[in-house]
């Protein structure tokens, strides 16, 4: 029985880092286009969210839409607290938007980076002399003996694995021999 050689995976890390930027880039542009509508459409399901992050154990979020005298009619300014059941308040506006935002981001950063990835790694693996138009050296071409020859051995292979039976291993093997 002969041991099978483990496959060695080359990690393309040059198109990886291209992969991570453009997920980045995506993830920006959509999770904070997704993040600001949702955070304005949804305030209290967006604070939601984010309140175990943003609040401490014991207290809970709460959002406020502030209608100052100087907004204008409809507008308002978000306030978000945790508030202890004591009744303590702190502001955690801004960290609440960051946070948001920040699971947002990564909310869309995630799959299409894992996405990126498998593309990448699906690729063929470039030839050294193939980038930027340059020609590779030519390659030998096995000989029709070299040939026979692993054939031979991989046929012998799977006989040795039970993947074939002995009466197919001795067909293809004077299979192989009449090419000779």
């Amino acid at each position: 029985m002969t041991a099978s050689q483990p496959t060695q995976l080359t990690v393309p890390w040059k198109d990886l880092l291209i992969a991570s930027i453009v997920s980045l880039v995506v993830a920006l542009a959509v999770g904070g286009g997704v993040g600001g509508v949702t955070l304005g459409v949804a305030p209290n399901f967006s604070i939601g969210l984010v309140a175990p992050l943003v609040c401490p154990l014991g207290t809970h979020a709460q959002y406020t839409a502030l209608h100052n005298s100087y907004d204008r009619p409809g507008q308002s300014t978000p306030l978000v607290e945790c508030v202890s059941s004591s009744g303590t308040r702190r502001d955690v506006t801004g960290l609440a938007i960051l946070a948001f935002f920040v699971l947002a981001i990564a909310a869309v950063f995630v799959p299409v980076f894992l996405l990126n990835v498998v593309l990448t790694l699906r690729q063929p693996q470039r030839q050294p002399g193939r980038l930027m138009g340059m020609a590779s050296p030519p390659v030998a071409q096995p000989s029709a003996h070299s040939d026979i020859a692993l054939r031979l051995q991989r046929l012998e292979a799977l006989r040795a694995e039970g993947t074939i039976t002995a009466q197919e291993y001795e067909q293809k093997r004077k299979d192989i021999l009449s090419a000779l």
